[in-house]
């Protein structure tokens, strides 16, 4: 019996050796790189969140390491160390009631007054200092009419769409999204790190 127990406790001792002590394999980016999700809540509303960012062709093939000093990036054998001079950030908001059944479609007017209310703060956090983003533009896009079959209930989703200047910005830095409602409260916040 004491020797099955030291074995078992030999053996967890050796997992989470196993499992930790194994070098991560390095990250490769795509065109559109999916920074995070959220979900919120506003009375009758419940807005699942998605975020992504993309930079023209800047992100394809980027690829990240993690070594004992850090995160660095590399694209086609050369080290990267900045974002390029623009990138955009995408928040698609689906509209959904939140009863969840019957499922009844959200009134077109009810989104486009929701949306029209929202507030975006965005800053670079490192590990030293937390910084505003600069010459930040942005568009806010209504879904366009359904293409689902009558039969089916369409989800409205809209879109903003952010142009944030990042010349100069380090690639280790993140990018902090702040959601606030008309009152300043703050709705949701969602992290972008590479």
């Amino acid at each position: 019996m004491v020797g099955m127990c030291c074995a078992v406790g030999a053996a967890l001792f050796v997992l989470p050796c196993s499992a930790f002590c194994q070098q991560k394999k390095p990250v490769i980016y795509k065109g559109i790189v999916p920074i995070d999700q959220a979900m919120f809540s506003d009375g009758k509303l419940c807005v699942p969140l998605v975020v992504a960012m993309a930079a023209g062709d800047f992100f394809s093939g980027l690829k990240a390491d993690q070594t004992p000093a850090g995160r660095r990036f590399y694209k086609h054998a050369k080290q990267v160390t900045q974002f390029p001079e623009q990138t955009t950030i995408f928040v698609r908001a689906s509209m959904l009631n939140c009863s969840m059944f019957p499922y009844v479609p959200v009134k077109s007017e009810d989104a486009e007054d929701f949306m029209h209310r929202l507030n975006f703060k965005l800053e670079w956090h490192s590990e030293v200092e937390q910084k505003p983003v600069e010459a930040v533009t942005s568009k806010l896009i209504a879904p366009g009419p359904p293409v689902w079959p009558e039969n089916q209930k369409p989800i409205p989703v809209w879109s903003y769409i952010f142009t944030v200047n990042t010349r100069g910005v380090p690639l280790t830095d993140d990018l902090i999204i702040t959601l606030q409602s008309d009152t300043g409260s703050v709705v949701s916040r969602m992290g972008a790190h590479l």
